[in-house]
């Protein structure tokens, strides 16, 4: 790129190369300082103002919140504990001393109204405090001490909201490093004053399903913050915490639900926070927990920081001796570049005019193809040394010339003679040639006939033909083999059989040609065996496949009969299925409840596990039955049989024995309480009226239990304990389930 430079251009790079050198030390000493200046300002900026405000205002949220003042104030109203008025007394001086150390922090004028909104709260709080206590020295209700000593919250819940949105609008600027402490307040907002606690203690205390309905609202926002935390990679630490809590939320929820149920039965607040108490201890630590985790984090991400400034000032240095190397460069390339492409093509060409005053012609002329001064010489030095090469080059080319002419008349005159003796012995060959032509023609000819006669015979099998070499390649491949398999059959021929097989058939088939040449006995040979083979379609089907050897002029072959036997596999596996399945419900009949019970206990055994069998009974059956009939009746049991089946699991066996007698196998229940459980869950079902057949009808079901290996090790045992357990549930008045006790069995061992 250089060679071709013209003396101006070289000086017009050189001048370039110094502006841009003092232009990049410029900037990047300005861009370096400024930005050190940018990291030291925001640093200092976050650690005294930023950071600060976000610590007290979780600070607040958790003196106020879940834990903390309201949730105490709740309890004092609901529970009378004087152990909680002191712990009020406590959080609200708290709140004080956190709002304070909060206005010392330079405060806008929106931070301001919600400290303002959120003192005249404690305010209030202190006063409801005071007749609280009076009212519970007076003996009064839960519900009259509440109507006494409410507070409006709103303008204090608008303040606490207005401090977050201030605070989270500072740190939009920021990289986004300290979101677990926004969720930490989020969370605490959730659970805590104006979250879900507090909605959940109104509702105990004076009803309303507002006040419910924003327990759950608040209760589901608390999952959500706890989803996004989990989704930021927490510690193990933090990850226990949060388990911990989300404990606490599920024992919430049934609390609420349990709550709803005692308001409609008319139970009153006291009895309500009695029956209802959640243990709050986990969450709380929980809570701590984040809190620590997060201040760790921040300390490290501060020493990160601390990190980046030194790297900073190190990268100031380092680009300080760039720019000092990159000037030692630029000097050595302008001396390479004057010198190299300026002084030595002028002093070469010099040389070259010497040589030719001296009468050479044999030196090469360099730089031609420059479009610069230095080209401009070079070419008109290489026109007059090629003009003089030219002239001595056509001399000798003449003399050449006539000696290569006399040697090629020569050459003609033995190309004639040769011509000649050829042409005899081409006559000889043509006329051997016709005859052996004809005969040739007869062979293919019989040859065809042969080869049409064994094509049509084999067009016209209903199995498949295929012929391979003692490669596996495919050579014939009749009319049935091309129906069955899908493929024309130039798709096939030439192609290694193994395509039509799916592995690992495919990839061990040629091993299985190699063996047989081993003189190894093949399976399939000479036998007829199952096997899959693979359709074009990509499908995998049932074959009957016989394969024989042959050899032909010496050379190893085989054919294979191959007959598509997907149909008969269908029709035995449909006999198969209806002689296990009822046919009715589609539910596994006696025959393969026997079959499964005993794998059932073979596994129970094996594995020293627990297994169960329940023995299912409707009632009211046969009352419907009779008066709808039996088309009725049929649509009843099927309805019964999937019900069940949507209650018990993938790995259980639901049987029906008969009439309306049922069964169900639970393997590997996880104890005897799980088994118990999904008694239940049937029984509840089957109670509930159903629709048949447009007829509204309703039954129920009893239930007997049997468990292995307490109430027996054998099928015989089990049935017939739970078959006791069954008559039992039955006798306590039906639509229930009993599980085998021993006294059941005292009567028949007392006859015995």
């Amino acid at each position: 790129m250089f060679r071709n430079l013209t003396l101006k251009q070289i000086a017009a790079v050189l001048a370039t190369l110094l502006v841009l050198l003092g232009a990049i030390l410029v900037s990047g000493t300005v861009f370096i300082g400024r930005t050190m200046g940018d990291i030291q300002d925001t640093w200092m900026s976050f650690q005294v103002e930023r950071s600060d405000k976000a610590r007290l205002e979780a600070s607040l949220r958790a003196v106020l919140g879940y834990g903390g003042m309201i949730h105490h104030f709740k309890n004092y109203v609901l529970r009378h504990e004087p152990s909680r008025r002191h712990a009020v007394e406590e959080n609200l001086g708290a709140a004080r001393s956190i709002l304070d150390q909060y206005a010392t922090l330079g405060v806008s004028s929106a931070e301001s109204v919600a400290l303002q909104d959120i003192e005249e709260m404690l305010g209030a709080y202190g006063e409801a405090l005071w007749v609280a206590s009076t009212a519970i020295a007076e003996r009064r209700t839960a519900a009259e001490i509440d109507a006494q000593a409410r507070v409006d919250d709103t303008r204090a819940l608008r303040g606490l909201e207005n401090l977050r949105s201030e605070i989270l609008g500072h740190w939009a600027e920021q990289s986004g490093r300290f979101g677990k402490a926004t969720l930490v307040s989020r969370l605490r907002a959730a659970l805590g004053y104006g979250g879900m606690v507090h909605a959940f203690k109104n509702f105990v205390l004076r009803g309303g399903t507002h006040y419910l309905e924003r327990a759950r609202e608040q209760l589901q926002a608390a999952r959500g913050v706890i989803a996004e935390y989990v989704g930021g990679a927490p510690g193990r630490a933090e990850v226990a915490a949060l388990e911990d809590i989300e404990r606490v939320l599920d024992a919430y929820a049934e609390a609420i639900d349990a709550a709803e149920r005692m308001k409609t039965e008319g139970a009153i607040s006291e009895a309500i926070d009695a029956k209802i108490k959640v243990d709050d201890s986990l969450a709380l630590r929980g809570l701590r927990v984040l809190d620590q985790e997060i201040a760790a984090q921040v300390q490290a991400i501060a020493a990160e920081m601390n990190t980046a400034l030194s790297q900073v000032e190190q990268a100031k240095s380092l680009m300080v001796w760039s720019i000092v190397a990159l000037i030692g460069f630029l000097v050595a390339f302008s001396l390479w570049l004057v010198l190299g492409h300026i002084v030595v093509p002028i002093r070469r060409m010099a040389g070259a005019m010497t040589d030719i005053a001296a009468g050479d012609l044999g030196f090469e002329v360099r730089g031609t193809g420059r479009p610069n001064e230095i080209g401009d010489m070079a070419r008109a030095l290489s026109v007059f040394r090629d003009v003089a090469l030219s002239r001595q080059e056509a001399e000798e080319n003449l003399a050449r010339s006539n000696e290569e002419l006399s040697m090629q008349l020569l050459a003609l005159q033995d190309v004639k003679e040769r011509s000649e003796e050829q042409a005899a012995q081409a006559v000889g060959l043509a006329e051997s040639l016709a005859v052996a032509r004809e005969k040739a023609e007869e062979a293919v000819g019989r040859a065809e006939a042969d080869e049409q006669r064994i094509r049509s015979i084999l067009d016209t099998v209903t199995d498949a033909v295929i012929t391979i070499d003692d490669k596996g390649i495919i050579e014939t491949f009749n009319s049935a083999a091309q129906a069955i398999f899908g493929y024309k059959e130039a798709e096939v021929v030439g192609r290694n059989v193994s395509m039509l097989m799916p592995e690992p058939t495919c990839s061990n088939h040629d091993g299985y040609l190699a063996r047989f040449h081993d003189g190894e006995a093949a399976r399939i040979v000479g036998a007829t065996v199952e096997q899959v083979a693979l359709h074009k379609d990509g499908r995998e089907f049932p074959i009957d496949l016989s394969v024989n050897p042959m050899r032909l002029g010496g050379t190893l072959k085989f054919t294979g009969v191959i007959r598509d036997i997907t149909e008969r596999k269908k029709a035995e596996e449909e006999i198969r299925r209806l002689a296990l399945t009822d046919p009715l419900t589609g539910l596994a009949n006696r025959n393969q409840f026997n079959g499964k019970f005993e794998d059932a206990l073979k596994l129970a055994r094996r594995q020293d596990q627990l297994a169960a069998l329940m023995v299912l009974d409707l009632d009211k059956f046969k009352p419907v039955n009779d008066t709808y009939g039996h088309p009725v009746g049929d649509a009843l049991l099927q309805m019964v049989a999937g019900k069940v089946l949507d209650i018990c699991r993938e790995i259980d066996t639901v049987a029906r024995l008969g009439g309306d007698e049922f069964a169900v196998i639970l393997v590997e229940p996880e104890d005897r309480e799980g088994v118990i459980h999904a008694a239940e869950r049937i029984v509840e079902a089957l109670c509930t009226p159903m629709t048949v057949l447009g007829h509204k009808v309703q039954i129920g079901t009893s239930i007997g239990i049997a468990f292995f290996p307490d109430d027996g090790e054998d099928d015989e045992t089990l049935f017939r304990r739970a078959d006791l357990a069954l008559y039992e549930a039955k006798e306590a008045g039906r639509n229930c389930w009993r599980a085998f006790e021993p006294r059941m069995e005292a009567p028949t061992e007392a006859a015995d």
